[in-house]
């Protein structure tokens, strides 16, 4: 395996992954199944959601895939629409080696392939370990300096994902698998500059439908590059790295093929904002709960963050919901005077709301200067909020991780808790249940 290119190495192990995954790989997957198709929901009835339909709706007319939310489209007009509505509200996971939303376009292709092809809830599951897998692996080879450079990176690289995902999912052979990944390549794209609009969420509506015209793509036999198009001179890490990615080499030399799920966890989100606002926004809740803090009484509020993540969330004055999810500004004003921050913090009324906006222009940001060699969300650059009083006392939080990761996962109820919020069918959870996975999907809650 090592000899091989990186997609052809992942699509070896795919080719020969039917069997039954870990209990850890599982869990994972169950929760990420869950808490996307509650985002999901969450993101139906949103303004950009119904841009995003009417746009869909006139390129691919009706069709016989139900989309996750209701309406019925063809495969790829399910897929993209699944897509925009898992990322409205920005309420999807993430994960840290790839800066990317992982779950989004992967489930999204897969939903709208798996209702198609009558697939169970196992297969699914199995195809979103297959996605995920690549989605680290590339992620892993190309650095944080993709992000960095102003990549979107679920935009690069979740239509390769997407397409390995369904390729995997239509039980394609190895080969055929590795050539839709290629394929998934020619649909990388998507840049940073579109955060804060519909765009960026139609980004991951894009990658989903590139995916599986990837993945059908290679089925009928079409012919891909492979090998060089990942390495080569003029390949894929050439274009979208930078001198310190590792490199697809590096990255198989040192890994295992099939445990991206647990060398790199996912990160799932308690609050319907960007990544970069999760830290102060949990800083901000503690220090009003531990303080009683009146919000009346705040003098300034200042928020520490790591200069790579402020150019992200810097957006002072946010007119629009979109905007408001990259304000850390917002959120955490927000916070300081509700306590907590739920999809309708994010709604006209919310936005306009004088408190919020007068506190609002109290809070400052401070970048702080970290190493060339910062990791997304380090926790050795942490976030810090500093909350200053009219009395003078001067209140500090720092918040090094994330709530959803790792070091403080979300639990089953705390998933219930959030599939509530997105108004997501009770039912929805129960396919948390291990023993969910022979259902058809068509036949859960999801549709």
């Amino acid at each position: 395996m090592p000899n091989l290119d990186i997609a052809s190495s992942i699509a070896e192990w795919a080719g020969s992954y039917r069997g039954d995954m870990s209990p850890t790989i599982e869990t994972e997957a169950r929760r990420s199944l869950v808490d996307t198709a509650s985002c999901m929901f969450g993101g139906r009835t949103t303004a950009v959601s119904a841009l995003a339909e009417k746009a869909i709706s006139l390129e691919s007319g009706e069709g016989a895939v139900s989309i996750v939310g209701g309406g019925m489209l063809s495969v790829g007009g399910a897929a993209f629409l699944n897509g925009v509505r898992s990322h409205a509200l920005d309420f999807d996971d993430y994960e840290f080696v790839g800066s990317t939303h992982p779950s989004a376009p992967i489930l999204a292709a897969l939903l709208a392939v798996g209702f198609r092809d009558g697939l169970t809830v196992g297969d699914i599951l199995r195809a979103w370990t297959v996605g995920y897998e690549v989605i680290v692996r590339l992620g892993e080879s190309l650095g944080f300096g993709h992000y960095l450079s102003g990549w979107h990176s679920t935009s690069t690289l979740g239509p390769i994902a997407a397409a390995a995902a369904c390729a995997h999912a239509m039980d394609l052979p190895s080969e055929r698998i590795a050539a839709a990944m290629s394929m998934g390549s020619s649909v990388s794209a998507g840049l940073q500059h579109q955060f804060g609009t519909d765009m960026k969420v139609a980004h991951v509506g894009l990658a989903a439908r590139g995916g599986v015209f990837a993945a059908q793509y290679a089925r009928a036999g079409a012919v891909a590059a492979s090998g060089l198009v990942w390495d080569g001179p003029l390949g894929f890490l050439a274009n979208f790295g930078t001198p310190t990615s590792p490199g697809t080499r590096a990255v198989l030399a040192k890994r295992t093929i099939g445990q991206g799920v647990v060398d790199h966890p996912i990160v799932r989100k308690s609050w319907p904002s960007c990544s970069y606002t999760q830290r102060p926004i949990e800083a901000a809740i503690a220090l009003r709960e531990n303080h009683q803090i009146d919000p009346a009484s705040i003098a300034s509020i200042g928020i520490h963050s790591p200069a790579p993540f402020v150019r992200v969330v810097s957006i002072a004055e946010p007119t629009t919901s979109a905007e408001a999810r990259f304000s850390v500004r917002y959120c955490v004003a927000r916070v300081m005077l509700c306590g907590a921050l739920t999809p309708a913090d994010f709604e006209p009324a919310a936005l306009s709301e004088p408190d919020t906006r007068a506190l609002m222009r109290k809070v400052s940001i401070v970048p702080e200067q970290v190493s060339d060699d910062i990791q997304d969300l380090s926790p050795e650059a942490p976030d810090r909020l500093v909350v200053t009083l009219q009395s003078g006392q001067r209140l500090e939080k720092a918040v090094a991780y994330v709530r959803g990761g790792p070091n403080n996962p979300m639990t089953d109820a705390d998933l219930t808790r959030k599939a509530k919020a997105c108004d997501a069918p009770a039912e929805l959870v129960g396919l948390l249940a291990e023993d969910a996975l022979s259902i058809p999907i068509r036949s859960t809650a999801i549709f």
